[in-house]
């Protein structure tokens, strides 16, 4: 993984926070379950899904921490292809 660093040019310090703190990924096992439906448009299509994500706490017989909360989205678009 490639090294991050800061740098900040001249400022009135007392004005602003500046966060320092490193880096750190967060790379854990979640569970993704999805539905979609798509419409066919004259000029492109209409698209929409659910998708719910929730955190994997258990590998094998071992518990896991895991910081990923589980959550809900929603889409709604117009997909246009580029032919």
């Amino acid at each position: 993984m490639a090294s991050i660093s800061s740098q900040y040019g001249n400022f009135e310090e007392t004005l602003y926070s500046v966060y320092t703190s490193e880096f750190e990924p967060m790379t854990q096992l979640t569970i993704d379950l999805g539905v979609g439906v798509e419409k066919e448009l004259g000029f492109g299509y209409l698209f929409s899904g659910l998708k719910f994500n929730l955190p994997a706490n258990k590998q094998g017989d071992q518990i896991v921490t895991v910081n990923i909360p589980a959550s809900i989205s929603f889409n709604f678009g117009v997909r246009i292809p580029f032919d």
